[in-house]
């Protein structure tokens, strides 16, 4: 369904944005893309409506493990509809949960790195823009001196 896939794409590309702005949109924009999914079922896409139903529960509930386990789903979803063309965007994703909950910055690295070369892979451009400026950042925080940051970028 092209209207189902377009107010996914609208309302995920405004993730990043509700995170740094405003935690009330963050919290809306995940919870309606769990709605649509429930709504209209499983597509590729519907990982975003998974991890972010996930991310909520943590908030809730304290539970990381269960997060974590709503992310693997929406990692299955991908798998299952072979969907590896948005893997750069569930990878991004996890990112900032990850980043967001306090993991080492020095594993952060690898997953941004990762992201981006999918986005890049399949034209995802504004994702892997996004996932360029976290993998820059990461690099920044785990650097040991500003000589070995010099060298990364």
């Amino acid at each position: 369904d092209p209207y189902k896939i377009e107010t996914i794409n609208i309302l995920t590309n405004m993730l990043n944005y509700g995170k740094h702005s405003d935690g009330k949109l963050f919290v809306f924009l995940f919870l309606k893309l769990m709605n649509i999914t429930l709504k209209e079922g499983n597509s590729p896409v519907s990982f975003f409506g998974y991890a972010g139903f996930g991310s909520l529960l943590f908030v809730v509930t304290g539970n990381f493990k269960t997060t974590l386990r709503y992310w693997d789903l929406g990692e299955y979803i991908i798998r299952i509809f072979n969907a590896d063309r948005i893997r750069g965007r569930y990878l991004f994703g996890k990112n900032m949960l990850l980043d967001f909950y306090r993991q080492p910055f020095s594993k952060l690295v690898l997953l941004a790195d990762e992201a981006y070369e999918k986005c890049i892979q399949y034209g995802d451009y504004l994702w892997a823009a996004f996932s360029l400026i976290s993998h820059s950042i990461y690099h920044l925080y785990s650097s040991d001196t500003s000589e070995s940051y010099y060298e990364v970028l």
